[in-house]
């Protein structure tokens, strides 16, 4: 048997899709983030802002939480963590983060335009301090972080991982596998460490 939709059902799924967008735009707005109506969201993110943090999503930003469709393994949503007092992540117009994790205790910034593929994590801090005098300690100790800076168009591949204090200038493209710390300069290429055929 053959199902053929009629105008009439085509603009009603439309129509359900913009309200269930709505609400799930609202949803983020009432977990704390301040984000555009032309903000898309795809699937489900895990959001969580603390009540004096907060979390800030440019226009035409897309949330890409659902695997279907993309070329890569999304093993998990994007997810947005803003912690601790005074944490801010800032995400600029026109950028995509699939199935990416941003976790801020300090300050995360995402210029315009940036694409983020599955399995990015930007981490501002390293969730505990080293305390290489006591490691006994570090269950008990809380990392300050340093602030992320990543300039415009740029481009992190899957499963980069940008560690606290890192600062990415325009235009760069980071390879899948990347694991950044440091001052990357502007229209940079970074690859993984090549491999070897023995």
């Amino acid at each position: 048997m053959t199902w053929i939709q009629t105008g009439l059902e085509v603009e009603f799924m439309r129509y359900l899709k913009e309200i269930f967008l709505m609400l799930l735009r609202w949803r983020l707005i009432l977990d704390g983030v301040q984000c555009q109506s032309s903000v898309r969201i795809r699937g489900y993110p895990l959001v969580h802002v603390n009540k004096k943090a907060r979390i800030v999503l440019g226009n035409h930003v897309v949330l890409q939480s659902k695997s279907l469709r993309y070329h890569g393994f999304m093993h998990s949503p994007v997810k947005l963590l803003a912690d601790a007092p005074g944490a801010v992540i800032e995400v600029g117009d026109e950028s995509r983060l699939n199935g990416a994790c941003l976790h801020a205790v300090k300050y995360i910034r995402i210029g315009k335009r940036c694409l983020f593929a599955s399995g990015v994590q930007v981490l501002d801090s390293n969730a505990h301090r080293l305390s290489m005098d006591q490691p006994s300690s570090r269950l008990r100790t809380v990392d300050e972080g340093r602030p992320i800076i990543i300039g415009d168009d740029v481009w992190l591949g899957l499963n980069v991982i940008v560690l606290p204090g890192t600062r990415i200038g325009d235009g760069s493209i980071i390879g899948a596998g990347v694991i950044l710390s440091g001052d990357i300069p502007a229209g940079s290429i970074v690859r993984p460490a090549p491999y070897v055929i023995a």
